[in-house]
Parts: C-alpha cells; sequence; structure tokens
C-alpha cells in the first residue's frame, strides 16, 4: 500500500515551484496551497516533525509575502507561519531556523503596520529579539 504521506522532495518541489513563479511575478497562490496541503498532511501523520513545521511555517510566510506584494491581508498566513515557528521554538528554544523565520515574520508584520500607517513599533521589536 503506498503511502499517504507526501515526499520530502515532493513538499520542497510545490514550495520551490510557488517561489519560482512569486520571483517572476506570477501569481501562485495555487502553489502554496498545493505545498501548504502537502505539509499539512504530513503534519497530520507526525505532528513533531521539526523540519515538515518548519517548512510549513516557511511556505505561509512566503504566501502572505506574495499576498503583501499584490496589496491582500497577509495576516492569515503570517500568523500560521508564526505559530508554527513559535511551537518549534517550544520544543527546542535555540532552534536558530525557528527564531530567525519568527523574527522575519515579526518584522514583515512590522513592514505592513508601517505601510498602513499604523505603529509598527512592537512586532519590530519582537523581530529584532528574535534574531
Amino acid at each position: 500500500m503506498k503511502s499517504m504521506q507526501p515526499t520530502t522532495e515532493t513538499l520542497a518541489a510545490h514550495l520551490r515551484a510557488a517561489q519560482i513563479a512569486r520571483d517572476r511575478g506570477e501569481r501562485p497562490p495555487e502553489r502554496f496551497v498545493a505545498a501548504v496541503e502537502d505539509l499539512a498532511r504530513a503534519l497530520a501523520l507526525d505532528p513533531g516533525d521539526r523540519d515538515t513545521l518548519l517548512r510549513h511555517g516557511q511556505a505561509h510566510l512566503d504566501w502572505a509575502r506574495d499576498r503583501f506584494e499584490h496589496g491582500e491581508d497577509t495576516a492569515p498566513q503570517r500568523e500560521i507561519a508564526e505559530r508554527d515557528f513559535a511551537r518549534l521554538l517550544e520544543a527546542a528554544p535555540t532552534d536558530v531556523d525557528a527564531a530567525m523565520n519568527r523574527g522575519l515574520a515579526r518584522l514583515f508584520a512590522a513592514g505592513e503596520r508601517l505601510s498602513r500607517g499604523e505603529d509598527p513599533e512592537r512586532d519590530f521589536a519582537a523581530g529584532l529579539a528574535d534574531f
């Protein structure tokens, strides 16, 4: 019987395809959806898998960046990313990848607040603290 868990190669391919499309100026939301769905299936099978949780957060953060570049609300994707990185840091407080990515998500939130004319200080300070 074939495993229902997506392979690492499949997960990476979906995420990379979305990143390449975004970098070319294309709208790749369906590729982000495919990557996130694959990662969510993998997490359902092994919720504690560090690499899958990190990639899940990174996929949501990349998706948030795409939405920001097109004037759309980033909060849903950014908040999921921040939760994923926070879960990783709860399990391993010295996880550099998780801290750096959470810091990026928080700095991204600060930039988004600034672009709306809001005070970015809280998110900016939290992002810097992660670094």
